[in-house]
C-alpha cells in the first residue's frame, strides 16, 4: 500500500454509488481515476480494503454496484461473492482478476457476479459499461422478479379463494342437509289444526331459529360471492314504501314480547317508485332496521324515513336511539366478519334477555358488509353516523331510482334457502305419485311426509341403485331427486328417467348457484329447489306442473 491517504476515500461524482473491495491501494486509486475518466462522471466510489470490510458495507449500505478484486489477503472474491449473496438485496456484484483465465472465468459465474474484468485490460469505457450493464440487468431482473412474485401471488390468492369457495359450498350443503327435516316436520305440526296456543307459539320460536340458520349460511356464501364478483342483481319495479313497511311488519314479528319499542315510517319521498333488485334490497333494510331494534333500548325509538336525495336518488335513512356507535369503530363498522367491539358486547348481554330475532340480528359481523355490497352494486351509498356511545345511530342509504333494466353480473341469489328455479313449459301433468330418490334418511322421511300432506303417494329410494329399480317395478308421474345418492349422482338417474320413462323431475340440493341450476337443467330436471326444502317452494314448483 502506497499510503497515499490516512483513510479510505470515497470518490463523489454522482447517480451511482459503487462499493470497490480492494486489498491493493494503488489498484484502487487506479480505478479510481479510471472512472474519474468516464464522460460526465456518474459515480461515488467507497473504497473498503478487506474482506470483512467489504461484507459489512454490504450489509449497512445501500450500493447500486460493487467492483471486487479476486485476491483479498487470504480470502478470495468468489468467497467474497458468496457471502454477499445470502444478504438481502446484495449489489451486482463485478469480479476483479489479475490474469483473467477460462476457469476463473466460469467459477466467478456460478459464484453469481455480474461481470468479471481483467485489470490489465481496464480502460474507463469498459468500467463505465460494466457498471451501467449490471446495474440495468440487476433491474431488469428484479422487475421479473416483481412479476412472478406478482403471478405467483395472485394464483396463490385465486386457490385461496377458490378452496375457500369450495369450501364454504360444501359447508353450506353439508348444513342445510338436516335442516330439510326440520323444517319439514315443522311444516307437518302446523299443519295440526288441533295444535293448543303454547304449543303453535314453540313451533313459531323453532322456526325462526332454524330459519335464522338458513340466513347464516347464506350470509357465508353471500360475502364469499361477493369477494370474488359473481352476483347478478335482478332489476325489476319496486314500491320502496311497501318493501320497507314489509320490512319493518317482519321485523316486528321478530321482537320478543317483552321489548317495547316506539317504531316510525316516516315517507317523505316525492316518488317511491324505483327499478331495483327486492330481494337485495329487502336483505339490505331488513339488516338495518334489525339491528336498530336490536341495539335500541326497551322504550326507545326507531325511525325509518324516505327522502329526495336529489332528482335521480333516493334516500332512506335508519335511525334509533340506542348504544351508538364510538367514533374509531365507525371506521370499520363495513368491514366483513367486523363487529364494533361496545356493539359485539351489547350483542352478547341481548343474546341472554329479550331483544330481536329477526333476520339482521345475527352475530357473524357479516350483515353490513354484505348490505353495503349490495347497495353499493345498486350504484349507492350506505353511510353510518352516531355522535357516540349512548347517542343512538343513523344508517343511510342513497339509491338511484332507475337501475340496469337488465340486471348486472355480480353474483347469484339462486342459492338463498327459499331458491326456487323452474322451467316447466307448457307442459301439463297430473301427479299423482312420486318416485323420491334421497340417500339421507331423515331427509327422505321428512318429505315424504310433506309430500302427503299435498295428497301424493311416495315411493321411496335411498340410493341410485334403489332409484332405478323402483322406476323399473312402478307407475309414477315424477322424480324428485337429491343430486349426490351416495352410490351415484340425481343427474344420472334424471337421464335415465328421461330416456326411459319419459319423465319431468326437481333437483334437491344444497347447492343453489346459478352454474348448479344450470347442470340440473341441462341433466333433464325442470326445477331446481335449493335445500332446505319449505312447503310453500314444493307447492309453487308441483303448481307449475298443472
Amino acid at each position: 500500500m502506497s499510503g497515499r491517504d490516512e483513510e479510505a476515500p470515497s470518490f463523489l461524482l454522482t447517480d451511482m454509488r459503487v462499493l470497490l473491495v480492494d486489498d491493493d491501494e494503488d489498484d484502487a486509486f487506479l480505478i479510481r481515476e479510471l472512472v474519474e475518466e468516464v464522460e460526465g462522471g456518474r459515480y461515488e466510489i467507497v473504497w473498503k480494503p478487506t474482506f470483512d470490510e467489504g461484507i459489512e458495507a454490504v450489509r449497512s449500505e445501500a450500493f447500486d454496484a460493487c467492483l471486487v478484486d479476486n485476491r483479498l489477503g487470504d480470502r478470495s472474491g468468489l468467497e467474497f461473492l458468496q457471502h454477499a449473496r445470502v444478504e438481502p438485496d446484495p449489489p451486482p456484484c463485478i469480479l476483479l482478476t489479475g490474469a483473467a483465465t477460462r476457469e476463473v472465468d466460469v467459477a466467478a459465474m456460478r459464484a453469481g457476479a455480474a461481470d468479471f474484468l481483467d485489470k490489465a485490460e481496464l480502460t474507463p469505457e469498459l468500467l463505465d459499461r460494466a457498471l451501467r450493464y449490471s446495474v440495468r440487468d440487476r433491474q431488469a431482473s428484479k422487475s421479473h422478479q416483481a412479476l412472478l412474485d406478482e403471478r405467483a401471488a395472485r394464483i396463490e390468492a385465486e386457490a385461496s379463494n377458490h378452496a375457500k369457495s369450495q369450501f364454504l359450498a360444501k359447508l353450506s350443503h353439508e348444513l342445510r342437509t338436516p335442516l330439510t327435516p326440520a323444517l319439514a316436520i315443522l311444516a307437518r305440526l302446523e299443519q295440526d289444526e288441533e295444535l293448543s296456543p303454547r304449543h303453535r307459539d314453540a313451533l313459531a320460536v323453532v322456526r325462526r331459529n332454524v330459519e335464522q340458520e338458513v340466513y347464516l349460511i347464506d350470509d357465508l356464501l353471500d360475502i364469499t360471492r361477493i369477494e370474488r364478483g359473481s352476483f347478478k342483481l335482478a332489476y325489476e319495479p319496486v314500491a320502496l314504501d311497501d318493501l320497507l313497511g314489509r320490512v319493518i311488519a317482519d321485523q316486528r314479528r321478530g321482537l320478543d314480547a317483552g321489548k317495547r319499542l316506539e317504531v316510525a315510517l316516516e315517507l317523505e319521498a316525492s316518488d317511491h317508485r324505483m327499478s331495483a333488485d327486492p330481494h337485495r334490497l329487502t336483505q339490505v333494510f331488513s339488516n338495518l332496521v334489525a339491528n336498530a331494534f336490536k341495539f335500541t333500548p326497551d322504550g326507545g325509538r326507531v325511525t325509518v324515513s324516505t327522502g329526495d336525495a336529489d332528482g335521480e336518488r333516493l334516500s332512506v335513512q335508519v335511525r334509533d336511539t340506542g348504544r351508538g356507535i364510538a367514533a374509531d369503530e365507525l371506521a370499520t363498522i363495513f368491514g366483513a366478519f367486523e363487529q364494533a367491539p361496545n356493539r359485539a358486547e351489547a350483542q352478547r348481554r341481548d343474546s341472554q334477555q329479550p331483544g330481536t330475532r329477526g333476520r339482521g340480528a345475527r352475530g357473524l359481523g357479516l350483515g353490513l358488509a354484505i348490505a353495503k355490497a349490495f347497495v353499493e352494486e345498486h350504484d349507492g351509498t350506505l353511510a353510518a353516523r352516531s355522535e357516540g356511545l349512548g347517542k343512538g345511530a343513523c344508517f343511510e342509504v342513497v339509491i338511484p331510482r332507475h337501475g340496469a333494466g337488465g340486471g348486472r353480473s355480480i353474483g347469484s341469489d339462486s342459492e338463498s334457502g327459499a331458491a326456487v328455479e323452474a322451467t316447466a313449459g307448457d307442459r301439463s301433468i297430473a301427479v299423482r305419485r312420486v318416485l323420491l330418490a334421497e340417500d339421507h334418511g331423515d331427509s327422505r322421511a321428512a318429505l315424504s311426509e310433506l309430500l302427503g300432506i299435498l295428497g301424493l303417494e311416495v315411493i321411496e329410494a335411498g340410493s341410485l341403485a334403489d332409484a332405478r329399480r323402483r322406476a323399473t317395478e312402478s307407475d309414477f308421474d315424477l322424480l324428485i331427486s337429491d343430486l349426490d345418492l351416495g352410490d351415484g349422482s340425481g343427474h344420472e338417474l334424471m337421464q335415465e328417467v328421461r330416456r326411459e320413462h319419459d319423465r319431468p323431475g326437481i333437483a334437491l340440493s344444497g347447492f343453489g348457484t346459478e352454474a348448479d341450476i344450470e347442470r340440473s337443467h341441462q341433466a333433464g330436471f325442470f326445477a331446481h329447489l335449493t335445500k332446505p326444502i319449505h312447503l310453500e317452494d314444493l307447492k309453487k314448483v308441483l303448481a307449475s306442473l298443472r
